[in-house]
């Protein structure tokens, strides 16, 4: 669920992405509110999700910029997190989320960043870089066997 008052840092982010002229940001998922410059995707059954994550010329990233203020941000994997792995798109993870640090850190997936303090975030990223996150980001899901339990297919992991 998305709302102004949920544990993730969506309006900082699009405060952000306004400063740019060419960036698309595009949010999936139900309580959607008014900001110009964002695609408000909806709720997406988890068949239409996954087909939406692995089209990476549509999406280059995926947000994943919780708080670690509940329990289960701070010690749990959210969804979004291993979706989005197990469809081969690095992460952008916020810098106070141990588990997610840890987890981008491990397998080059991602990005790190301090979401409080976005001022300071820049990507600036080559094709080459941009496609080790890739790889990364599939190395995740082969190793966390992230596809059989995300995507519904075979197991490929031993």
């Amino acid at each position: 669920t998305i709302n102004k008052d949920n544990s993730i840092f969506l309006i900082e982010f699009i405060s952000f992405c306004k400063k740019f002229n060419n960036y698309n940001l595009t949010v999936i998922g139900k309580n959607g509110f008014d900001a110009n410059g964002v695609n408000w995707k909806g709720k997406l059954k988890h068949d239409l999700l996954i087909n939406e994550l692995t089209d990476h010329k549509k999406f280059n990233f995926s947000l994943v910029g919780y708080r670690a203020t509940s329990q289960n941000n701070k010690y749990a994997a959210p969804n979004k997190l291993l979706e989005s792995l197990a469809c081969g798109l690095p992460v952008i993870g916020h810098a106070e989320n141990q588990y997610v640090v840890d987890l981008i850190s491990e397998y080059e997936c991602g990005l790190i960043v301090n979401f409080e303090n976005l001022d300071s975030f820049v990507i600036d990223i080559s094709q080459e870089q941009y496609e080790k996150l890739i790889k990364g980001a599939n190395n995740a899901a082969d190793r966390l066997c992230l596809s059989n339990a995300v995507l519904d297919t075979p197991l490929r992991c031993d």
